[in-house]
């Protein structure tokens, strides 16, 4: 028994290590489930742009081009904007007679490269999350994303883990293709 734990200790510590070994510019995204402050499971995607972290920023808080390469985006619009947070009204790709709406209040914190977003009206029972940027290895900057969606009503855990990771590896592609384009980039 003593021989598990050991071993189980070792892989807990380590896998960060080799979650790090495994992050390479143009490979394959890093999704993992973390538990977040409140000890909720919440979803995290990390990947590399090549670019400087201030030319991503500009492409995150671009909201007038959002929906021209943001996954699922349909309807993104500001409804209040200043140099600490927005409002924004935040319409999903949906199936008709559904409407999944909400809006964020998105907190920016430039110095420490974040943007931390909550849902503060909608039809979604809650979201939250955000972006971290942290400038690696000189010409990259390391992306991550972490977002908790509660849609409110029971939906099978294989559907929101294959939704959820089919989602996670888009948004890497289409975020990495805008930004190494300029912003000019189009899904």
């Amino acid at each position: 028994m003593k021989k598990y734990f050991i071993l189980l200790t070792l892989l807990i510590l380590i896998n960060p290590v080799i979650a790090e070994e495994k992050l390479k510019y143009g490979g394959q995204p890093i999704i993992k489930e973390v538990l977040d402050k409140n000890n909720i499971a919440t979803t995290e995607v990390t990947f590399l742009v090549k670019a400087k972290p201030e030319e991503v920023w500009k492409v995150l808080t671009d909201y007038d081009n959002y929906t021209k390469f943001m996954p699922a985006m349909e309807e993104f619009k500001v409804k209040t904007r200043t140099d600490k947070f927005s409002i924004v009204h935040v319409k999903l790709e949906s199936p008709p007679l559904i409407d999944i709406s909400y809006d964020l209040r998105r907190v920016y914190d430039k110095e420490n490269w974040t943007i931390n977003f909550k849902k503060i009206d909608g039809k979604i029972k809650d979201i939250e999350g955000g972006w971290k940027l942290e400038k690696y290895k000189d010409i990259y900057t390391k992306l991550t994303y972490r977002s908790r969606i509660d849609f409110g009503l029971p939906v099978p855990k294989f559907i929101l883990d294959n939704l959820s990771r089919n989602g996670l590896y888009k948004l890497a592609d289409n975020v990495r293709k805008r930004v190494e384009s300029g912003g000019k980039w189009t899904k």
